[in-house]
């Protein structure tokens, strides 16, 4: 045939052109040895594509095979001949169908029906009868397998089809990333392979570390492969038990003991709170918050995205041929409370353990059962056995793979402290139908990317030899257990992060998360390193809130005691005590007490009773009486934990001052303690926390001046007294009638109850005299003019005085109450003292309500409230010092031997009570010279009635210089009174005296010789006054007109001029030699010259004169009166002694005198005169020139002689010698006169 030749038509029509694969083009037809030309010549078939894959790894799940097939001749079906082509696959094991037949899906090139072979993996597929499938075009068929339960690695697979011998292995899908498969990678669509599971999330929390209290576990979990419901799955959550002490060793003493543990000696079972097995719901409970704010479902590691797994899983199966043969009941999990899952030492063959909290439990040579109500475990027959507790779940509706389901539980925890256990998680699924299962790994430790391992999905690690199969010992995490239960576990992933809400009933106050500096041997169960989240990490019991406080601080009251509590724990129906202590002060006879409700209205007061049965039990609690009362309170409902509880009772508050109190709280038998405990587990006394916030002064009714603290309990005020409290009195005069009023408000009521009864005592009344009624009672006026309180009767008892130290008291007894910050008053009166005293300590006493603490009664000064006045002259009791304000005095003669009226002027600052028995005394006249008589009249110059004692009458005490006035009638303060009595003069000159004035008062009732009582003013000097006039001079002693002043000394009593001549002058008539002189004498004396004074005066200095000696000069007054004798002595010496014949000169009158005297021949100057003037009895010796008055000639100057002078004029009238010569002498005398009685004579010489 030539090259060119074509194929026939018959042949052609069985070839496609367009078939794909790896045999794109149909070769040439080999020409040699005939070819494909050759009659009959058939060729040897093979597989152009023969390609497989597969749609998941996922274990259990349904998987679509699907094969790719394409030879390189016609499959040609003929029914005919008997040709009926088929394709055979071989190796397609871990499925789980086990049906002979399996449908098959394509283009219609292959039947519809394939015959299966499980165990071999084996598949026959026929070519559609009576058709052909075409060489080299592909045609895809495919079948649905379940996957097994187990992991698996792809197996070899082989493919035949008639027409060839021999088979070949298929091309595995190594390439295709399958779509929707979690953590895919290329050889995930090989055929078989089957991933092993492991949880790619297992995390675990718990909502509540509180004891004993409903906790909700939130797990939040996920695999690398969806769980489904072909293959029975269930997930075990196990170890959750309680770790924190060993059954056999409770604390046994109380410095072993922690607090929440009560002593003892015998466990009953381990500090769980049994709880049954059965059924959980995987619901949870939320959790509420303290104050109901919010609500929460602990999060755990859940996100907002995850998916609610409750309706996910179910509590039952009963796994049988791959199918759970019991439906179960989505949302539910199985809870087992007793699982034994350890057992060591000798026990006998069949044991039974009904002990330690639980029944049930036994042990045989092969086998153990489970029990109810275990916790951690125990020993019984010398054999120790640990007991789990563990929740299992099976799967109710198929899973995503890595999809996040949370599921929550709700456990009680532990009743004590509980560090967070090692939680597991075992994870099985299958049992499916062939009997095929495996455990879930746990989670890589690592990324994937890097591992060298082929299969790193079919592994735990990444370590390329471990290796896969059915029996558990081989697979990695392997745990053998005890009773038979084997099985794989891991730790879950507690959450250590999350810092829980709603957790305030903890030692912090919130929760906390894991923090590795703390400790774990807290013994609050708290501050360990594990953060509070972790599951099964419990709190030590305690009181979260233990407040307590008061409706009032007022001694003597009913007080309402507020108690609000709440315990991180419950507190369980006749079981639970609770004890209050140390209610020190709190008054309420022994036996039941009342307890009300609190502010909420939730009855809260019946959850409590004074005891478990009999009457008065419910809403009461008992109370005992004692020196620190104590309130026991009976649980008659179980209370929920973390929350508040309020209610109050009333008691009677002590009459003294009190601190806020130590009070205690404790409680036994918490929870379900005392079911497992032998002692059950209590609270120990902790100190309860006083409310400082409210505000007692916006209660209902309000307590007035009250703050945030006064709500404390059992803090009780002491009494104070307020402002506005004080105490005044009408007068300060000594000896004076005085009202005292006193005013007081108090910070708390004065209340008049069986317990308590106030009286009020005033001290400090300083020495007054009281004005009692007949039975020795001071009568009390203006009782509590501005309130309701009486005083005991309307009078008050009074205690006289004995000094100031120990002063007088008034003790006024109430018989009603009083109201705080209501002001009151009364007064009563008394008489003052005579003496001064300053403003003495008012001291106002409240004793019987309020007193300190210790029972002191409340003394405090208290203040004057008189507004007007000094208040410093005000104030009770004080006494005003006596003082003349006025006290001038003056006389009307400075002068000697003078008869001198004294005037007194003076003025009081105080009344002069005559019942005072005041007395003035004026001292210091001792320059008087009388009177003579003690008794001297006084006379009255103002009109004011003073009048002394014994008719206006005075004593005199001449010694001294004293006048003593008794005041017979009242002398008013601030009027001033003038009175005036006469001395005599002394006979010489005198300064003046410093005169003092003396005023002494004495109490009539007080005898005089107690200085206490009396008031002395000492003496002061007196004011002195000029203002006297002219005619308070004596006009007989005086000239008015020309005595003069001598400054205000003249007026100044005791001052006695100094007898002196204000003029003293003498002039002469001639200053002729030998003549006749007549000399004039003129004299103004300062003071009179009383001849009874003994006055003596006497010129001396007349010198130059030629009187004879002892001569008796005539004594001529040339003015009024006859003062001198006419004749007075004269002496040569030129002395003349001046005899006083009147026996008066008046002071400042003018007096002149002359007297003759003969001049010597011989000229002179003029001598010194002096006019002597002296005192008998005296040292006066007073000598004053008689000098000329001013501008006197020296020719006038008393016994100035001029020497004569002559003019001589000689006329000779002969010059001749011898002659007898006339001589004419002329004599001219030039400034004397030559008088005869001079005997001159005149001797002419030279002649």
């Amino acid at each position: 045939v030539p090259n060119t030749a074509r194929w026939p038509p018959a042949v052609s029509d069985k070839i496609d052109n367009d078939v794909n694969g790896t045999d794109r083009t149909l070769p040439t037809p080999s020409l040699s040895n005939g070819g494909d030309f050759r009659p009959l010549f058939v060729r040897d078939s093979a597989f152009v594509t023969k390609d497989i894959g597969q749609s998941t790894p996922y274990p259990c799940a349904d998987n679509t095979i699907t094969v790719t097939i394409s030879t390189d001749v016609p499959l040609i079906s003929n029914t005919a001949v008997h040709c009926r082509p088929k394709i055979t696959i071989m190796g397609l094991k871990h499925s789980q169908n086990t049906q002979s037949k399996l449908p098959v899906t394509g283009n219609g090139a292959y039947v519809s029906e394939g015959n299966w072979i499980r165990t071999s993996g084996t598949l026959d597929v026929e070519v559609t009868p009576d058709t052909v499938i075409n060489a080299y075009r592909d045609n895809t068929l495919s079948i649905g397998l379940v996957n097994w339960a187990e992991p698996a690695k792809s197996p070899n697979i082989e493919a035949t089809f008639t027409f060839r011998t021999g088979a070949l292995s298929m091309h595995k899908d190594g390439v295709r990333v399958l779509p929707g498969v979690f953590d895919v990678k290329p050889g995930d669509a090989e055929p078989g392979k089957i991933f092993a599971a492991r949880f790619t999330v297992k995390n675990i929390g718990q909502s509540v570390p509180y004891p004993g209290c409903l906790n909700t576990i939130t797990m939040t979990l996920a695999t690398n492969v969806p769980l489904l419901t072909k293959c029975p799955t269930y997930l075990r959550i196990s170890n959750l038990k309680d770790a924190s002490l060993a059954a056999t060793n409770p604390p046994s003493s109380v410095s072993d003991a922690t607090e929440g543990w009560a002593l003892g000696t015998t466990i009953k079972g381990a500090p769980y709170t049994p709880q049954s097995s059965g059924p959980i719901s995987l619901t949870g409970f939320e959790h509420v918050t303290r104050n109901g704010s919010d609500f929460w479902s602990s999060p755990g590691f859940c996100e907002s995205t995850d998916r609610m797994g409750s309706r996910y899983f179910k509590e039952r199966c009963s796994p049988s041929g791959g199918m759970c043969t019991v439906r179960g009941n989505p949302g539910l999990a199985m809870w087992e409370n007793g699982y034994v899952d350890s057992w060591s030492g000798a026990l006998a063959a069949t044991s039974a353990l009904n002990d330690y909290g639980g029944s049930g439990l036994y042990k045989t040579a092969s086998a153990c059962s489970n029990g109810d109500g275990y916790t951690s475990g125990g020993n019984a027959g010398g054999a120790d056995f640990t007991i789990d507790k563990r929740l299992t779940m099976w799967v109710a509706e198929s899973t995503v793979a890595d999809e996040k389901y949370v599921v929550q539980f709700s456990i009680r925890n532990p009743i004590v402290r509980n560090p967070s256990p090692d939680v597991q998680i075992e994870g099985r699924i299958g049992d499916d139908m062939i009997g095929g299962w495996q455990y879930i790994l746990d989670k890589r430790s690592s990324a994937r990317t890097g591992l060298t391992a082929a299969d790193d999905n079919l592994q735990f690690t990444s370590s390329a030899s471990s290796s896969i199969g059915t029996v558990e010992n081989s697979q990695t995490g392997i745990a053998t257990s005890f009773c038979s239960h084997r099985g794989v576990s891991h730790s879950m992933d507690k959450d250590k992060q999350t810092v829980l809400c709603c957790t305030s009933c903890s030692k912090m106050a919130r929760a906390v998360k894991e923090d590795l500096g703390r400790t774990d041997t807290a013994g609050d169960g708290q501050l360990s390193s594990q953060g509070d989240a972790e599951p099964l990490k419990v709190h030590q019991p305690f009181f979260c809130t233990k407040i307590i406080g008061q409706s009032t601080p007022w001694p003597c009251s009913n007080n309402t005691l507020t108690v609000t509590i709440s315990a991180n724990t419950f507190f369980k129906n006749a079981s639970s005590v609770i004890t209050i202590t140390g209610l020190n002060g709190a008054y309420h006879p022994s036996g039941p007490i009342m307890l009300k409700d609190g502010p909420s209205g939730l009855g809260h007061n019946n959850y409590f009773g004074a005891g478990f049965t009999g009457a008065h039990t419910i809403g009461y609690g008992e109370w005992t009486q004692s020196a620190s009362p104590s309130l026991k309170l009976f649980v008659n409902k179980d209370t929920d934990c973390a929350t508040d509880y309020v209610f109050s009772f009333e008691v009677t508050n002590p009459a003294d001052e009190q601190g806020k109190q130590n009070i205690m709280i404790e409680a036994s038998n918490v929870g379900d303690s005392e079911a497992t405990f032998s002692n059950g587990v209590g609270i120990k006394p902790m100190l309860m926390s006083h409310d400082m916030i409210t505000d007692l002064s916006m209660a209902v009714p309000p307590i007035l001046y009250a703050a945030p603290g006064n709500a404390a309990a059992l803090s009780i005020w002491r009494l104070d007294w307020l402002s506005g409290t004080g105490i005044k009195q009408t007068t300060e005069y000594p000896c004076a009638n005085n009202t005292i009023t006193v005013q007081f408000k108090s910070n708390i009521p004065l209340l008049l109850t069986a317990r308590c009864m106030p009286k009020i005592t005033l001290a400090g009344i300083n020495n007054a005299v009281a004005k009692l009624n007949a039975d020795g009672k001071m009568p009390l006026v203006d009782i509590s003019n501005m309130g309701g309180m009486k005083a005991g009767g309307g009078v008050a008892m009074w205690t006289p005085g004995t000094s100031d130290a120990s002063p007088a008291t008034l003790v006024m007894n109430l018989n009603s109450s009083t109201t705080e910050g209501v002001l009151y008053s009364f007064s009563f009166d008394v008489e003052n003292p005579a003496k001064h005293q300053a403003c003495p300590a008012s001291k106002l006493t409240g004793s019987g309500c309020g007193n300190y603490n210790g029972g002191a009664a409340v003394t405090e000064t208290i203040p004057n409230i008189d507004a007007g006045g000094t208040p410093a002259k005000k104030c009770s009791m004080f006494i005003e010092t006596l003082d003349m304000t006025t006290k001038n005095i003056r006389q009307n003669s400075p002068f000697p031997c003078t008869l001198n009226t004294i005037f007194v002027e003076v003025q009081s600052n105080v009344d002069l009570i005559p019942r005072c028995t005041p007395k003035v005394t004026i001292s210091g006249l001792v320059n008087t010279a009388g009177p003579a008589n003690s008794v001297i009249p006084i006379e009255d110059r103002t009109g004011a009635m003073l009048i002394p004692a014994a008719g206006s009458q005075g004593t005199w005490t001449q010694t001294a210089g004293s006048l003593e006035l008794m005041i017979d009638s009242p002398m008013t303060a601030g009027t001033t009174y003038v009175f005036a009595f006469n001395v005599s003069n002394g006979n010489e000159g005198k300064a003046a005296e410093t005169v003092r004035i003396q005023t002494t008062l004495q109490s009539q009732a007080i005898p005089s010789s107690d200085p206490a009582y009396m008031e002395t003013f000492a003496f002061a000097n007196m004011a002195y006054t000029n203002t006297v006039a002219d005619s308070d001079f004596n006009p007989m002693y005086i000239n008015p007109a020309g005595i003069g002043r001598d400054g205000t000394r003249d007026l100044h009593p005791g001052f006695i001029r100094s007898p002196m001549f204000f003029t003293h002058t003498s002039t002469q008539s001639t200053h002729h030699p030998c003549d006749d002189n007549v000399i004039t004498v003129n004299l103004k004396p300062n003071v009179p010259m009383i001849k009874s004074c003994g006055f003596t005066m006497t010129i001396t200095g007349l010198t130059g004169t030629d009187t004879p000696d002892d001569m008796a000069l005539m004594i001529t007054e040339t003015t009024s009166g006859s003062v001198f004798n006419a004749t007075s002595k004269w002496a040569r010496s030129g002395q003349i002694d001046l005899a006083d014949a009147a026996g008066l000169m008046r002071g400042g009158e003018d007096y002149s005198f002359t007297f003759g005297v003969r001049n010597q021949a011989p000229g002179q100057p003029a001598p010194t005169v002096n006019m002597n003037l002296k005192q008998t009895g005296t040292s006066l010796n007073v000598v004053q020139a008689l000098a000329p008055p001013t501008n006197t000639a020296m020719t006038a100057t008393t016994l100035y002689i001029e020497n004569p002078m002559l003019n001589v004029s000689v006329v000779s009238y002969n010059d001749h010698p011898c002659n007898e010569h006339t001589i004419m002498i002329e004599l001219n005398p030039l400034n004397v006169n030559l008088n005869r009685n001079c005997q001159r004579k005149i001797t002419i010489s030279g002649l």
